[in-house]
């Protein structure tokens, strides 16, 4: 008989002991849980925050972009163009030097188009086109 009651005592104080543990346990997880949901608002706050610094940042770029292609299309045009445009002058001068102690050959061409030939060699021209 004895042995039987310190039996039961014992199950019984496993038993609460065990309710206690699964008590702990269930209220660890629930601290956990909310923890985890606070957590996870602030990381999609911060998601939030992040999509619209990158947006500006986006748009601000996209904004200066014509900008910079022009000013990069014209610092590589006269780079590459003003060296040419200069040895061709440097020829012009000499050709018209020559040309001034020949007479005028007689052309067919309209002054018009010459004209037009001249401007698309500007750099200003090669400019728009790009």
């Amino acid at each position: 008989r004895r042995k039987k009651e310190i039996n039961e005592h014992h199950i019984q104080m496993s038993v609460k002991l065990f309710k206690l543990a699964y008590v702990n346990q269930s209220n660890l997880e629930s601290k956990l849980e909310e923890r985890h949901t606070e957590k996870l608002k602030e990381i999609k706050e911060k998601e939030k925050e992040y999509q619209q610094e990158v947006q500006n940042e986006y748009e601000a770029k996209m904004t200066a972009l014509p900008q910079l292609v022009e000013e990069l299309s014209k610092s590589i045009i006269n780079s590459k163009f003003t060296p040419e445009l200069e040895r061709m002058q440097s020829q012009e001068k000499d050709v018209k030097e020559s040309k001034a102690l020949e007479p005028l050959p007689l052309t067919t061409e309209n002054p018009s188009e010459s004209i037009a030939n001249e401007v698309e060699d500007a750099p200003e021209y090669l400019i728009a086109v790009l």
